[in-house]
C-alpha cells in the first residue's frame, strides 16, 4: 500500500511555492496545448459552447490511442470549420461525431457514446447553466463537478470527472485573467501524474503502476502539497502533466534538464530547475 512521504512533500511544496501561482497560471497560458485548444474553440464558438465541448470531451478521454496533446488537437481540427452549435443537443451531437471522426477514440467508441448520452440525460441542467453562464465553472466548480459525477453515478474524484472541470475552466478563463480554480478540487490522476507522483517521491510505492491503480493516495499527497504550497491541485496538475511526458520518455537527468528548459521559457530559470529537480527525485518505473 502506498504511503505518504512527508519529507518529500515538504521539498516539492517549497519548490512549487517558490515558483508561485501566478507563474503557473502563465505557464498554462503559454505552454499547455490543452489551454490553447480550448481558447481557440472559445474564440470561434463562444466560451459557453467551448466549456461544454471541453467538459464532454474530457469525460470520454480514456483508453486513447494517441497522446493527450494530439487528442485535443484532433478536437480543434474537427471543429475548425464547423458551424457554431445552436444549443446543448447540437454540442452533444458534435462530440458524438468527434468520437467517430478522431482515430484516438477507436477503443470503446460505443461506451464513450453511451457516456455522453447518460450525462446529457442526467446533467442537462448543469450543462445548460454552463452554456448560459460559463463563469459558473470558476465561481461554483464543486457544484459543477458534483453534478456531473452524480449524473454518471461515480465518485466526484474520478479522473475524467475532475478533468472535465479543468477543460471547461480552460475554455472559460480569459487570457491574462490569472483566475485560479479553488483548492478543494482534486487533480486527475492519469499515467503522467502517476509517474510524476512516483518520481517526486511524495508517495512511497513500488512503482507508478501501483499509484495508477490506486489513485486516492496520490490525490491526498498532492492535496497536502497544495495546502503547503498555496497552489490549487488543478494547477499543480498542469506542471505535472507538462513534465510527465519527459520522465516517461527519458532517463532522469535528461528529463530534469528538459523540464527545466520547458518551464524556463516562461519563468525564472533557477525556480524552474528547482521544480524540475524535486519532480525527478528518482526514475519512473
Amino acid at each position: 500500500m502506498a504511503s505518504i512521504n512527508i519529507v518529500r512533500i515538504e521539498r516539492v511544496a517549497r519548490a512549487l511555492k517558490e515558483l508561485g501561482l501566478d507563474n503557473i497560471l502563465l505557464i498554462e497560458e503559454k505552454l499547455d496545448p490543452q489551454y490553447s485548444v480550448m481558447q481557440t474553440i472559445a474564440k470561434r464558438h463562444g466560451r459557453g459552447i467551448a466549456a461544454v465541448y471541453g467538459a464532454l470531451t474530457a469525460l470520454i478521454s480514456y483508453k486513447l490511442t494517441m497522446p493527450g496533446e494530439e487528442w485535443w488537437s484532433c478536437l480543434a481540427e474537427y471543429l475548425k470549420s464547423s458551424d457554431t452549435p445552436a444549443g446543448l443537443d447540437e454540442v452533444a451531437s458534435g462530440v458524438i461525431g468527434f468520437i467517430d471522426w478522431c482515430r484516438g477514440s477507436i477503443i470503446a467508441r460505443d461506451a464513450k457514446k453511451r457516456r455522453i448520452s447518460r450525462v446529457m440525460a442526467n446533467a442537462r441542467h448543469i450543462l445548460e447553466e454552463i452554456l448560459a453562464n460559463p463563469d459558473i465553472v470558476i465561481e461554483e466548480p464543486t457544484r459543477v463537478v458534483n453534478g456531473i459525477a452524480k449524473a454518471l453515478g461515480v465518485d466526484a474524484w474520478r479522473k475524467t470527472v475532475v478533468f472535465s472541470l479543468k477543460m471547461a475552466y480552460y475554455a472559460v478563463r480569459r487570457p491574462g485573467s490569472l483566475t485560479p480554480l479553488e483548492a478543494t478540487i482534486p487533480l486527475p490522476v492519469d499515467i503522467r501524474v502517476s509517474c510524476l507522483t512516483y518520481t517526486s517521491g511524495i508517495l512511497n510505492a513500488k512503482g507508478y503502476r501501483e499509484i495508477q491503480t490506486k489513485q486516492r493516495p496520490a490525490q491526498e499527497a498532492w492535496r497536502i502539497v497544495s495546502m503547503k504550497s498555496g497552489i490549487p491541485p488543478m494547477h499543480i496538475d498542469t506542471i505535472i502533466w507538462l513534465s510527465g511526458r519527459y520522465v516517461r520518455e527519458y532517463e532522469r537527468d535528461k528529463a530534469r534538464l528538459m523540464i527545466a528548459s520547458m518551464l524556463g521559457k516562461v519563468v525564472d530559470r533557477k525556480a524552474a530547475l528547482r521544480v524540475a529537480s524535486e519532480l525527478t527525485w528518482r526514475e519512473c518505473r
